[in-house]
Parts: C-alpha cells; structure tokens; sequence
C-alpha cells in the first residue's frame, strides 16, 4: 500500500524526521550514515563473497575437449565475475564512511583524495586555503567528504584519464567552499535528467543540513561540482 512515504525525497524525509521527532540533524545524519554502512557490510558479506566462490569453482572447470569456441565463453564468464566483483568491493569501500571523528577537514578531505587517488591512472590536484576552520560540525564534514568522493569517482568512471582538481576555499566571513572539477567530455545540463546522474543524493545531503550544491557543466568542457556551507563559527 502506498503510504505517500515512497515520494518523499530522502533529504527532505531527514529534515521531517528531525521536526516530527525533535531529533537534531546530527543525529538523522548518523543513522543516514550508519544506514548506508550497513548497506556496504551486506553487500560485502553476502553478494562479493557469493562472486568470489563461483570464481574459484568456475578456476576449476577446465573441459579436456572444450571447443574453442567453449573456452572462450568461459574466459568472458569469468572475466565479467571478476568485473563484478570489482564493483561490489569498489560500492562497499565507497558506502562504508572512514573514522572522521578524529580528523580535521583538510585531513578528511586528503583522506577521501588519497584513497581515490590509489585507483586513479591520473594524479589528482588540490589546492586547499591556508586557514580553515579546525572544528566542523560531522554532518558538514561528511558532505563534504562524500561529495569530493562522488566527484572524482564519477570523473572516473566518465573519463579516467582527465585532470581533475579538488579546491577548498574559505572566506572572512565564513564561506565554506568546496569544488571538484575535471577535464572530462561534461554533458549539457538542459538535456540530462538531474535526478539520473548519480548526484541528486549528494544534492539532497548537503541541501538538508543548510547548504547548496551547484553543478556547472558542458559539452567537452568538463564538469564541476561545488558545496557551499555558510558557517556560524569560524
């Protein structure tokens, strides 16, 4: 039965919780996390490890009068296994946040820059301003963590060889901004469905907790995605 729930975007059930339930941001935000790292344990646990055992089943059957044309189907049986399992262990890694608590925002967004950067072919840019904020609430920090993830990794996917950059400004005033950019092929904004590119949870995310997600983008000129976050203590 539809209970109206299922449309209700997930930023803004997050805002309707935390006013129904006089439940703080930060703690809707957890359980978005927690949410979302339970996701990338079950999926570890349950599909990777089924993919990894059929792998090793299918290492054992090797047919002695197996056609040529046999063999070759079990070379792309296997081959799209492992690029399955791939991408399960390359999901898990991306849902299951890192420990964050501890670090700064510099150090949490070099966290999310260096372990990108070890499936990355290009080196990756950054340019971070000199003085930034030392304590940030964790909801921002997580965005903002996930949103230079999401960037890159969709740079990646879109185009593994461009240059990308991960700029991190902040004003006198408390203007928090931060942007990823890349050298890819872009796409036309006017002709994409903004609800299909991947990136509307990411809107949805940052917008929730007060701040604005932009997304600049052309044909053959790359793209850029920025978060901006007006902070009350700086």
């Amino acid at each position: 039965m539809n209970n109206g729930l299922d449309t209700i975007k997930p930023g803004l059930l997050m805002v309707l919780l935390g006013l129904l339930f006089g439940v703080g941001m930060g703690i809707v935000f957890g359980i978005n996390e927690r949410f979302l790292r339970r996701i990338g344990s079950d999926l570890h646990d349950g599909p990777a490890q089924l993919l990894s055992v059929a792998l090793l089943r299918l290492d054992g059957v090797k047919p002695a009068k197996a056609t040529n044309n046999e063999q070759q189907n079990l070379k792309t049986i296997h081959r799209a296994l492992n690029d399955a399992l791939r991408d399960i262990r390359y999901l898990c890694h991306g849902l299951i946040l890192p420990e964050l608590d501890k670090l700064s925002l510099r150090e949490a967004l070099m966290k999310a820059i260096n372990t990108h950067q070890q499936i990355s072919p290009t080196k990756i840019e950054y340019i971070f301003d000199d003085y930034l904020p030392k304590q940030l609430d964790k909801p921002i920090k997580t965005s903002l963590y996930r949103l230079v993830q999401e960037g890159l990794n969709n740079a990646y996917r879109h185009a593994p060889n461009s240059c990308r950059l991960v700029r991190v400004k902040c004003s006198s005033q408390g203007s928090l901004l931060v942007s990823v950019q890349d050298s890819g092929p872009g796409f036309d904004l006017a002709q994409v469905d903004h609800s299909q590119l991947g990136l509307a949870g990411l809107r949805e995310r940052i917008e929730s907790i007060g701040g604005t997600f932009t997304i600049h983008s052309s044909v053959e000129q790359g793209t850029l995605l920025m978060a901006c976050f007006q902070l009350t203590k700086y």
